[in-house]
């Protein structure tokens, strides 16, 4: 109950946001919008660890809601966040990057991928050998 609530106001906060920024102007200063394209053509996943208990389904329904509000790119912060790791171990399990590059594959979207986040190394900035 709790993980669909979380997905649901996931999903929410995502057309908030996308609804809020149809308001915007076009770029070339006409007022004249693109139909094709809104304001905002790509969005941020920072994985999260209740998202990796997400199934394929839900993935494609999210990625079908992205496309339909005019998302081309998706940007995944991260692929390990301090001891989150959001690389399943374990080959059966599901794998949320795999399904959006498979996904974006198959619909023109472009993905690109960071690889790691770390507290630590904020505080080891000014280490050399750590460097």
């Amino acid at each position: 109950m709790l993980r669909l609530f979380r997905i649901r106001l996931f999903a929410l906060a995502g057309a908030a946001i996308v609804s809020l920024a149809a308001g915007c102007g076009s770029s070339d200063g006409t007022g004249a919008r693109d139909a094709r394209h809104g304001p905002i053509e790509g969005t941020f996943i920072q994985y999260q660890d209740w998202m990796m208990s997400m199934d394929a389904r839900a993935w494609r329904r999210e990625l079908d809601a992205m496309r339909r509000a005019g998302i081309n790119l998706v940007i995944i912060q991260w692929l390990r966040m301090n001891d989150s790791r959001f690389i399943p171990s374990d080959r059966a399990a599901v794998d949320p990057t795999r399904i959006i590059l498979e996904y974006a594959d198959r619909h023109g979207m472009t993905v690109f991928i960071g690889l790691a986040y770390a507290d630590f190394w904020w505080k080891r900035l000014r280490d050399q050998r750590y460097l």
